[in-house]
């Protein structure tokens, strides 16, 4: 339906923004919940499923749920989970061979001598460095 808003009538108007309100759903919080919110919306815990006996729809769980509990492997987890109890020495290190080594990934990069004179670029505060401060100068 290609919606001609100034010539719908008034119901059909209401009825189109209504199916469009229930569509859209309205950011809320950090990017991170908004981007959990959008993935839990396409893996949601639950899913209708119509009982065989009653015919009646009842809540089931969904095997493929963002929030399904999956098995836990020893090089995921913290030392202190239960899982690594009684594996290692008190105060033993894990070496790599023995859990992920990962670093949080570096959003930001240098910015280049010809960025650093010129004065015209902008910057997102989330995602580069400003430059630093030229020495006697604080006009910006």
């Amino acid at each position: 339906m290609d919606p001609q808003l100034p010539t719908m009538h008034p119901a059909d108007l209401a009825r189109y923004l209504g199916l469009y309100a229930e569509r859209v759903m309205t950011p809320r919080g950090t990017t991170a919940t908004t981007g959990l919110e959008l993935m839990v919306a396409l893996r949601p815990p639950t899913r209708a499923e119509k009982d065989q006996t009653t015919g009646e729809f009842k809540r089931a769980l969904n095997d493929d749920a963002l929030t399904a509990l999956y098995p836990v492997m020893e090089c995921e987890v913290p030392d202190e989970h239960p899982i690594l109890e009684g594996k290692f020495a008190r105060h033993h290190l894990r070496t790599p061979a023995e859990m992920l080594m990962e670093e949080p990934y570096d959003w930001c990069r240098p910015l280049t001598d010809e960025e650093c004179m010129n004065r015209s670029w902008s910057r997102s505060t989330s995602t580069c460095r400003s430059p630093r401060p030229r020495t006697g100068s604080r006009s910006g």
